[in-house]
């Protein structure tokens, strides 16, 4: 038997809804933005053919997680399996002590998603763990530990590296910002000690003004947009941390 997972549309279709799922979705499957977009933009609307109902399952409860609405199209019936992507009360996380259903693995109280094989937690999933006030509110502190190296010298790269650390498979929204704000800040500093360089042949001072003034408005706009749940991309940096 052959399972298709088919895209089918997004839960906001708002502009900014549209963008964050892409940029959710980019994260998830390490690949980028523009890859996110052509791949669900498929005429057919298909993202997955496989005969692994596991591994079908892993994908439309991930895809509800980013908020999209996914459908599996099969030659023979799935019983209480193809109406997840419409099921009104998706499953709760697994408790603690229970194990993967797919694999065994013991499964993380709260996650949607087994660490070891990255199969849904039950067969409507709806997420992987969702974001807390307090994920919220780190995430916002990993760039704003941009302005307190001015007070601390290098809070913002110690701050960005105990969050990714201390919420590592704990919380994707904190990992996921945490490594952005530190690609950010060794962005920032390549930039600004190449155009201090430069001042010696004074063509460094212009661009030195212009990225001092980028990184305080950057670290204010990636800020509030992960303060509002939002899995942003801070543009014209290096990801070297992956």
């Amino acid at each position: 038997m052959t399972y298709t997972v088919i895209y089918k549309e997004t839960i906001d279709p708002s502009i900014s809804g549209w963008n964050n799922f892409l940029s959710q979705l980019a994260h998830a499957y390490n690949i980028s933005v523009d890859q996110a977009r052509e791949w669900v933009g498929r005429s057919d609307g298909r993202l997955l053919q496989t005969a692994d109902l596991g591994e079908a399952e892993a994908m439309i409860g991930k895809f509800r997680s980013l908020g999209a609405v996914v459908e599996l199209d099969t030659d023979e019936s799935a019983a209480g399996f193809a109406d997840v992507a419409t099921d009104p009360n998706p499953t709760p996380p697994p408790p603690a002590g229970s194990a993967c259903h797919h694999c065994g693995a013991p499964a993380a109280p709260g996650q949607w998603y087994c660490p070891t094989c990255q199969a849904a937690a039950g067969a409507s999933a709806g997420g992987y763990g969702a974001v807390t006030d307090n994920d919220k509110l780190l995430a916002l502190v990993a760039y704003l530990s941009t302005f307190a190296t001015y007070v601390f010298p290098f809070a913002n790269f110690v701050v960005p590296v105990v969050l990714m650390y201390a919420k590592k498979g704990q919380s994707p929204f904190v990992e996921y910002h945490a490594k952005e704000s530190l690609n950010f800040q060794i962005s920032i500093f390549a930039y600004l000690f190449i155009s201090s360089i430069l001042t010696i042949f004074l063509i460094g001072i212009i661009p030195l003004i212009g990225f001092a003034i980028y990184s305080v408005v950057m670290a204010i706009v990636a800020g509030v947009k992960a303060y509002n749940g939002e899995y942003y991309q801070v543009p014209f940096i290096f990801r070297i941390i992956n």
